[in-house]
């Protein structure tokens, strides 16, 4: 297990779940949402995008959540280890609600 892909509904924890496995295996954690919106939440232009993604994917370790449906298919061909998490809509919802209001 070196490239980890975690894939799950918003408010599933994924992010949680990624940092804890970073914690206990000592591989890097990337939260990719955070590299894909700018500050202002826009999103990053397309080509730097595509240029930060390569440079992550090429790295020998990782644990990704947040993946982008567009590039679903690179990540995957990429990652050795693929976790999805599948938590009940009214999980996910409330989890969306209770972080949006901290």
């Amino acid at each position: 297990m070196n490239r980890i892909l975690v894939i799950a509904p918003l408010g599933s924890g994924k992010t949680t779940l990624s940092r804890r496995l970073s914690e206990i295996t000592g591989i890097p954690h990337v939260e990719l949402d955070k590299l894909r919106l700018n500050d202002d939440g826009d999103p990053v232009p397309k080509d730097e995008w595509e240029k930060t993604e390569s440079d992550l994917l090429a790295r020998d370790q990782w644990i990704l959540d947040g993946a982008s449906i567009g590039s679903l298919d690179v990540q995957l061909s990429r990652a050795d280890t693929v976790i999805v998490v599948h938590i009940p809509r009214h999980r996910s919802f409330y989890q969306c609600q209770t972080r949006d209001s901290q």
